[in-house]
């Protein structure tokens, strides 16, 4: 339903269309091929909506929201909605790769230690996202968090915070493009943390 709404430009295919960014890489090269689009925040309901089906047999995720696959993609895609708009309103770097339409197949969010950003908050916004992730569901999340800052890297760094493919389109090479894609942008000052990965690049 996500995807054909932003295949006719309802949800957010033009922004993605203009923010197209080809980049020379072994997966983006050729036309019609998935290609590189910054996130803005106006198009965290596409990002969101994705990283939601991404996740929602995750086993986090079924810890923090024991619920039903449909309730628990519907809470999980409020909750990213809430992390995307909070992500990109701190002008922390995040991408897609998206297809030759605009639509969206994979999203990598990442963080930078020592970012000079500027305040924003989306106050209505959270409080309005968290009454439908639910009371529950958030204190679970909120505590799987404190655990997963608590093992952040030692300043400086990019950390690769969260990494997610439509199960469509997974095992294409679309996780790899995103990862690249994180090490290719980060400043030389600092270094690459992937979590899960395997790796930590200088």
């Amino acid at each position: 339903r996500h995807r054909g709404a932003a295949a006719r430009g309802i949800v957010c295919g033009q922004p993605l269309r203009r923010q197209l960014v080809r980049q020379p890489t072994s997966t983006s090269t050729l036309a019609g091929e998935p290609a590189i689009a910054v996130l803005r925040w106006r198009d965290e309901q596409c990002a969101a909506a994705l990283l939601a089906r991404a996740f929602v047999d995750d086993p986090l995720v079924m810890v923090i929201c024991n619920a039903p696959a449909a309730e628990r993609q519907e809470r999980m895609r409020w909750s990213f909605r809430i992390a995307v708009r909070s992500h990109c309103l701190g002008q922390q770097p995040a991408w897609l790769v998206v297809d030759s339409g605009g639509v969206p197949q994979g999203v990598v969010l990442a963080t930078r230690s020592r970012l000079s950003v500027q305040p924003h908050s989306d106050t209505l916004f959270t409080l309005r996202g968290l009454g439908h992730v639910g009371l529950r569901t958030a204190l679970h999340g909120f505590k799987a968090a404190q655990i997963i800052a608590s093992h952040a890297p030692a300043e400086p760094f990019t950390y690769l915070r969260t990494l997610g493919v439509d199960p469509e389109y997974q095992l294409r090479g679309m996780g790899s493009q995103l990862v690249e894609q994180v090490i290719r942008a980060s400043p030389p000052s600092l270094p690459h943390n992937s979590p899960g990965l395997g790796f930590s690049l200088p």
